[in-house]
C-alpha cells in the first residue's frame, strides 16, 4: 500500500567522502515501534540505521522530540545532521532524502463479518467510519481525506484505544 521512506541528511550514499569514527547526532520521533526512547534498541528502525552506519565506523546519537520540534532543531541548529523516520512528503527545503532503511506499511482493520469496499483512500472515508491515532502524522493522501471527511473520523490517542474503542 503506501510505503514509508525515511529521510537522513547526509546519507551514507551521498557522502562518499566519509571520515571513519564520526559522531551524527539526529532527532526523531517517538513512533513505536520504529523509533522511541523507551522501545528497546530505540527502535528497529533507529536499530537498522544504527547498524548501516556502524558499518562506516559513525556512531549514531538520537534524541526524541515531538516532530515540530524535531524538524525546528534539524533546520536551525547545526549539531543535529538530520531527522529520522519521517514520511516523503515532511522533507523539507534543502533536505537530502537517503534511500529507504525501514518500510511501514499503513493497514486497514474491520471487524469480521462486515464488509468494507473501497478503490481509493477517498472513497474509504467517504463510505466509512475510519479510525486513526491522533497523535500520528500520516501521510498527505490520507492526511487530506481525514480533513475532508472529518465527521467520520474517529480518533483515539493511541493504538491499544483505538482497537479497545473502535
Amino acid at each position: 500500500m503506501l510505503i514509508v521512506k525515511f529521510i537522513l541528511l547526509c546519507s551514507i550514499v551521498f557522502m562518499p567522502t566519509l571520515h571513519a569514527g564520526e559522531t551524527w547526532k539526529i532527532t526523531s520521533l517517538e513512533w513505536p515501534p520504529y523509533a522511541g526512547s523507551k522501545v528497546e534498541n530505540q527502535g528497529q528502525s533507529i536499530q537498522k540505521l544504527r547498524k548501516l552506519l556502524q558499518k562506516q565506523d559513525i556512531t549514531l546519537i538520537v534524541e526524541f522530540y515531538p516532530w515540530k520540534r524535531s524538524k525546528y532543531l534539524v533546520e536551525t541548529n547545526n549539531e543535529y545532521i538530520g531527522i529520522f523516520p519521517a514520511w516523503p512528503e515532511d522533507v523539507f527545503d534543502g533536505a537530502i532524502i537517503s534511500p529507504a532503511v525501514d518500510w511501514s506499511e499503513i493497514a486497514i482493520l474491520k471487524i469480521a463479518d462486515k464488509v468494507v469496499n473501497f478503490d481509493s483512500i477517498d472513497e474509504l472515508f467517504e463510505k466509512y467510519s475510519v479510525g486513526i491515532v491522533s497523535t500520528y502524522h500520516y501521510p498527505k493522501i490520507i492526511d487530506n481525506a481525514i480533513k475532508k471527511y472529518p465527521h467520520n473520523v474517529e480518533r483515539a490517542s493511541n493504538e491499544l484505544l483505538l482497537l479497545k474503542n473502535y
